[in-house]
């Protein structure tokens, strides 16, 4: 099993703020965290042979507990400002559908899997809490979560998954900003119409 989850998360890589409060502990970013992990999981668990109901089950996760407008920006680089109002809004859709798809795809056939947190590093927009995914009977994976809190609802976000060091905001930028440089004019349109079309698969 955990050789089918260290692919499946290989494979999502590869396919494609503002300042925490300082009264805020660690053991609070600490449970956000395995909190968001173990929503996975069960979503999992709980779908499986349901491709549709997973994804819709990834899909409302991600809106909830990812800053998928933070992620989406910088994925974007420096083309971020350049998209009309109406790109935004079909990139922004786009995105969160195509990154749900990719998951359910994906994390489909992994079995009872389990997370444990390790170790949490303040960083200057946030924190890194680091994490060890197994299933007790196969090499542990690394998985280190970039999280924000909002200063006026004291909410927090994932900003960043990463992966055995291979981040996936960092990933999603590459291969964005690429798309975008090699379709001149079309660059966004090319890119969102892409995105558009894999999540509807």
């Amino acid at each position: 099993m955990f050789k089918t989850l260290r692919a499946a998360l290989a494979a999502l890589l590869l396919a494609f703020l503002v300042l925490p409060n300082a009264r805020a502990s660690d053991q609070d970013v600490k449970s956000f965290v395995a909190g968001v992990a173990q929503d996975a999981i069960t979503a999992i668990n709980a779908h499986q042979g349901d491709s549709v109901g997973l994804k819709t089950a990834f899909h409302d996760l991600l809106l909830a507990k990812f800053d998928m407008q933070a992620m989406g920006r910088f994925a974007l680089g420096r083309y971020a400002r350049q998209l009309t109002p109406d790109q935004q809004a079909r990139y922004n859709t786009a995105l969160v559908n195509y990154v749900a798809m990719a998951y359910s795809m994906n994390l489909a056939n992994v079995r009872d899997a389990h997370v444990n947190v390790t170790t949490i590093r303040p960083q200057a927009e946030g924190w890194m809490v680091d994490t060890v995914l197994g299933d007790g009977s196969s090499a542990p994976l690394r998985v280190s979560w970039a999280v924000s809190r909002d200063g006026s609802t004291g909410s927090y976000r994932i900003t960043d998954v990463t992966v055995e060091g291979v981040s996936m905001s960092f990933t999603y930028r590459q291969q964005f900003t690429s798309l975008i440089s090699n379709g001149g004019k079309n660059g966004i349109e090319n890119l969102i119409r892409l995105l558009e079309k894999k999540a509807a698969q």
